[in-house]
């Protein structure tokens, strides 16, 4: 699993936008240039550490940055 590609991936999208746009893991999958089902399992694995959210329904999920960890991962991102 590529936890830190996928996350520093969804910080770069905010660094450059100022916002939190939620991706589907096909979209982050393309850009982290990983298998779609090793990304599934890899935003499964942050969702269950608290890192990101996950928002839809049936098999149409968006993932995001939760707003309470952002902060912090901003400020490892910045340095």
């Amino acid at each position: 699993m590529d936890k830190l590609g996928v996350m520093l991936f969804l910080l770069k999208e905010y660094n450059e936008f100022g916002t939190i746009h939620p991706k589907s893991a096909k979209e982050i999958s393309i850009e982290v240039e990983l298998a779609p089902s090793e990304t599934y399992l890899t935003l499964e694995t942050l969702q269950q550490d608290g890192l990101i959210w996950r928002v839809g329904r049936k098999n149409l999920y968006r993932y995001g940055i939760k707003e309470e960890s952002l902060a912090h991962l901003n400020k490892l991102f910045s340095a």
